[in-house]
Parts: C-alpha cells; structure tokens; sequence
C-alpha cells in the first residue's frame, strides 16, 4: 500500500483541481504542510489529537495558540470540559505555526458536539469547519493538508460514524468545486486511524468517485 506523507492511500479521488484521499494513520505524523487539528473553541488544547498535537508541537505552539484573541467569554459544554473564553467559534478554524511538528502550519478546527441523532442545525458547523480550514489552507499556499475525522470520536454522541464522515467528505468535496475552484491544486487527506473508521471512509470514498463519474456523463454524455 502506497504511503504518502506518513499516511497510508486507501483511496484517491480527483475532485475539480484537487485531490481528496481516505488515509490510514494519525494526522499528528502527517508530515505536508498543513495538519488540521481538532480543536474545541478555548483553541488552547484538549485531549485525543489535539492533545496530541500540543504534545508534538511543543512550546511554541502552545505559545502561538494562547495568543489567538479571544471573541467571547460566553461558557460552551463539551463533553470533555467547560470552555471559558471562546478563541474558535464551533465551526470556523484558526491557523497558527507547528512548532516542532512536521507540517508548516497548523489549523485549529473546532467542530459541533452532537447531542441529539439525525439531522441538526450544528451538521452546518461541522461542513464550517472543514470548508473554513480548507480555506485558510489555501491562503497558506498548501499543497497538501491532512484532516483528523472532525467531530467524529467523543463529539459524534448518538450519530454514527458513517453519518459523521460523509458529512465530512461532502464539504470538502463542495469546497473542491465550489470555493477551491481555480486555487492551487491541493492534495487533501482524511486521517483515520482505526481498522473500522478506515473501512467506512474507503466506502464514502468509492461512492464519492462514482457520483463525480455520473456527473460527469450527464454533463459530456
């Protein structure tokens, strides 16, 4: 199996000028330019990959974190801990330097915790957050970003894995056509680091491919 920037190619899918891939691995070892971290909105660190990412980053980065301004002072629940002082809303992202980590830049991503099953109004801040980093990417002159599965451990409560990774794939696949239309071309990785995650991102990926193709049929056909 082909393993690009330290994540494994379980499938690739050409999607306007860019590139989307369902990867296997941890998005902390991602070593292209952009690693998109999932972050909660203290933007400051928390557990799981963002904690991870402190971890790897070091000093710096946390440094570079605490001195993204604070929008709001207004408490957020998540599942994990109470926020204080709101430095990402749910749904936007944030960039700041690596520190010691692999990549050039780091995006600070925060998706929604969903708390209740089916459709939600949050399922437009989890579409948020990747189309905004995506979009900061981008300013950064990246050429290859590699995204956590946003929203998709602790933060998905009743809604399944499936649910959560095609709203995900879908936004990057909007944000491929719609806003990434005529930027440079990017190669855009999806990180999932479990066996189970890794095979549900395999399938959104192969149906991804086959709706573009009928796509494009009903277009030149």
């Amino acid at each position: 199996m082909t393993t690009e920037f330290n994540v494994q190619v379980l499938k690739r899918v050409q999607i306007g000028e860019h590139q989307v891939i369902a990867g296997g691995g941890s998005v902390v070892e991602f070593t292209g330019d952009v690693i998109v971290n999932a972050a909660n909105s203290g933007g400051l660190g928390g557990g799981g990959v963002d904690g991870a990412i402190n971890k790897k980053g070091g000093k710096e980065l946390v440094e570079a974190r605490s001195e993204l301004p604070i929008v709001s002072t207004e408490k957020e629940e998540y599942a994990t801990r109470t926020v204080d002082a709101v430095r990402i809303p749910t749904g936007e992202a944030r960039v700041t330097i690596a520190g010691n980590l692999a990549c050039k830049w780091v995006v600070h991503a925060v998706g929604p915790q969903f708390l209740t099953p089916g459709p939600h109004p949050q399922d437009a801040h989890l579409a948020g957050a990747y189309k905004n980093s995506l979009t900061l990417a981008a300013e950064k002159n990246a050429a290859s970003v590699g995204f956590p599965l946003l929203s998709a451990g602790v933060f998905r409560g009743p809604r399944s894995v499936q649910e959560v990774l095609s709203m995900g794939w879908e936004a990057i696949e909007e944000w491929c056509l719609n806003e990434g239309k005529g930027k440079n071309p990017m190669q855009i990785y999806m990180c999932a680091f479990t066996g189970d995650e890794q095979t549900v991102l395999r399938q959104i990926a192969d149906k991804s491919e086959k709706g573009l193709g009928k796509s494009r049929l009903c277009c030149f056909g």
